[in-house]
């Protein structure tokens, strides 16, 4: 099978992240893409699973074909809304397995993998390259969430005082460090000083994205709270990528 290149990520708001609604939408964008895909191939950890919820286990393996594959099994089969039901027992377990014993769920397009989500990293992936429908299908199943799709590229680069800065979904980053765009909750643009404002919502607790960022934010650079241009252009650029990460996530923090 071809390399997997990725065209688009899904950001979602990050106070959404691990609760019951993000489960719903990750179910939901992941039927509606399994319609205009071919196969679906999902790896976990079935002993994980074996003690405290066998059931969930026995709904995959009644649609799906079980392989071993580098000590995890690889469920395989053709991709169908029917895919529904196994798909919302695996993404609503109560439990670490929820993240730790789902490897991945990947669709494939044509030979070529179309989507995939990786639970433990929180990414969710899909490649209009392998398929130019499923990106279309997936934000419409994420109308009424909080989360969309981004160009998963690099949407603008700049520099002010000798630092580096780019906006690259999922993330933005300043020089080496970069910090999850997910947890933007608003932006206040200044055109007259070239500068914007940025509100971030306190971290989600536990999740791997946030302790990477707590610990890279240790030794690299902080997270900023204010963005400076010498452009023009690069300041409209930027703050158009902003807002609409924001005004997509649609969660912003509770008046004063």
């Amino acid at each position: 099978m071809d390399p997997y290149h990725p065209t688009h990520v899904l950001l979602v708001g990050d106070p959404v992240v691990g609760r019951d609604e993000y489960d719903r939408l990750l179910v939901e964008a992941l039927v509606a893409a399994s319609e205009v895909s071919e196969t679906i191939r999902i790896r976990l950890d079935a002993d994980a699973f074996a003690e405290e919820h066998a059931e969930v286990v026995a709904a995959v393996d009644e649609q799906l074909e079980a392989v071993a594959a580098g000590g995890r099994t690889e469920y395989r089969g053709r991709s169908t809304s029917e895919l529904a039901d196994p798909l919302e027992a695996l993404l609503t377990v109560d439990g670490w397995q929820r993240v730790h014993a789902i490897g991945s769920i990947r669709l494939d397009c044509g030979g070529r993998t179309c989507l995939e989500y990786l639970p433990d990293h929180e990414s969710f992936t899909v490649s209009e390259d392998a398929n130019s429908e499923i990106g279309s299908v997936v934000k419409e199943s994420l109308d009424g969430h909080p989360g969309g799709l981004f160009p998963k590229r690099t949407l603008v680069e700049w520099e002010r005082d000798g630092t580096a800065y780019s906006v690259e979904p999922p993330s933005l980053c300043v020089e080496n460090t970069c910090f999850a765009l997910r947890a933007l909750a608003d932006v206040d643009p200044d055109p007259g000083t070239l500068s914007i404002e940025l509100s971030w919502h306190d971290r989600s607790g536990g999740t791997l994205a946030n302790l990477v960022v707590s610990m890279v934010g240790a030794v690299g650079a902080t997270r900023p709270d204010e963005l400076r241009f010498e452009s023009q252009g690069r300041f409209e650029a930027a703050r158009d990528a902003l807002v609409r990460v924001v005004d997509v996530t649609g969660i912003r923090p509770n008046p004063e």
